[in-house]
């Protein structure tokens, strides 16, 4: 539990996670808006994607080390654990919106173009 000693708001985060990105993530788990993301993972020291993907609203775990969550939906009631210090893009989708916006990017972020 060591890695997830950065507390902000009442929730931990682990102690890679850029502070750009745990604003972020706070504003959203925060806002009176509903607020989806979309998550890219990848390799944080060279900014290389994984492929991995994921998307959803940001909650909040309820154990001893709260943990940001990605909730699928606005009606679910829990949902995986967001692996914060793996982020290399985030995008934003504001209620409403039917468009994704960049809000996120690693500074050495290329996706690579499969042939």
């Amino acid at each position: 539990m060591e890695q997830y000693n950065r507390i902000v708001n009442g929730t931990a985060y682990h102690e890679g996670t850029p502070q750009v990105v745990v604003d972020l993530i706070e504003a959203a788990r925060q806002s009176d808006r509903q607020v989806r993301l979309r998550f890219e993972y990848g390799d944080r020291k060279t900014g290389e994607p994984w492929g991995d993907i994921e998307s959803g609203f940001i909650g909040r775990s309820t154990g001893r080390v709260k943990i940001p969550l990605v909730i699928k939906t606005t009606r679910s009631t829990g949902g995986g654990g967001l692996l914060d210090h793996c982020l290399v893009r985030i995008e934003q989708k504001d209620e409403g919106s039917r468009t994704y916006r960049e809000v996120f990017r690693h500074a050495r972020y290329s996706r690579k173009t499969v042939a």
